[in-house]
């Protein structure tokens, strides 16, 4: 009986799939491994895919469609689609979902619902890739102390974030630094060497810095979109990605540009990046980007 039933599934979606997109299945393995009961109509999400998915192999693509209660996983090898198919296909489940997966192997995916591809950075945005080595990476993560009593300026906790500054307390309240009453603790001469090395990497600073904040972020936190006061701080804005990757969430009217900020990059922010477009951190608990040769 069971087995019937699976056979009565199978031939629903492929001829659902055909009917929709005059596209065949295949009983011998592809790259391309149709989901057949998990949609963005049943509330399923790319990070849940991603997550279960890329355990079996490298993905290239996930093409989620509108509407639709299947989805599609795109692999690299037609062994690493064979793998996740004999792992997942009547057995594993997602967190939403009380019957197993079911899967088809297809000769080819729905064009135009794949992740977006790259876009161009806006103007004055400069992304600095391994900017600093693993060991000054510890360094700099040691000498933020959050706990430190008697201090003028300690960690606080916002709404989606755990904030500390040095040199100058930016207040929330009023949206600005009160450039009158500067901060006990100074800027760590842990991050004296940043300057020199953006010198030699021919990015040179016109000012020597003398306000940090630095953000913590636990896993689902953000930021909300927005554009850092012209009349506190200076242009460019450096951003130092430390202890993980992130997508930063770069828009301006229509236009919406994630940027994945690597563990231990430098982001500058300057000209048009820094005054016209917004940026923020979506808070989620994983982020599904583009890279070369999959996921």
């Amino acid at each position: 009986m069971a087995s019937y039933k699976l056979r009565r599934r199978k031939t629903k979606y492929t001829q659902m799939l055909l009917r929709d997109f005059s596209i065949e299945t295949s009983l011998e393995p592809t790259q391309n491994v149709m989901v057949c009961n998990a949609g963005l109509v049943s509330g399923v999400k790319y990070e849940e895919v991603t997550k279960l998915f890329t355990k079996f192999g490298s993905v290239q693509n996930i093409v989620m469609i509108p509407k639709k209660s299947y989805c599609f996983v795109v692999y690299s090898s037609i062994d690493e689609a064979a793998k996740a198919y004999d792992s997942i296909n009547g057995k594993e489940k997602l967190i939403i979902m009380d019957s197993p997966l079911y899967l088809l192997y297809s000769l080819s995916v729905p064009s135009g619902f794949g992740l977006p591809e790259s876009q161009p950075l806006p103007e004055g945005l400069v992304l600095l890739n391994d900017f600093v080595t693993e060991e000054e990476e510890k360094q700099l993560l040691n000498c933020i102390n959050w706990n430190t009593e008697g201090q003028e300026e300690k960690g606080k906790i916002l709404k989606h974030r755990r904030v500390k500054h040095f040199g100058y307390e930016f207040r929330y309240d009023i949206n600005n630094v009160d450039k009158d009453s500067p901060l006990e603790e100074a800027i760590p001469s842990e991050c004296d060497f940043i300057g020199e090395r953006l010198a030699k990497l021919g990015h040179p600073l016109a000012w020597s810095p003398d306000q940090l904040t630095v953000n913590q972020y636990q896993r689902g936190q953000g930021i909300p979109s927005h554009i850092d006061t012209h009349s506190a701080f200076e242009s460019p804005i450096l951003s130092l990605s430390l202890g993980s990757d992130v997508v930063m969430e770069f828009r301006r009217g229509e236009r919406h540009v994630p940027v994945l900020l690597p563990r231990r990059s430098l982001l500058i922010m300057g000209g048009e990046s820094r005054y016209v477009w917004s940026h923020g951190i979506t808070p989620r608990t994983m982020d599904v980007v583009t890279v070369a040769g999959g996921l």
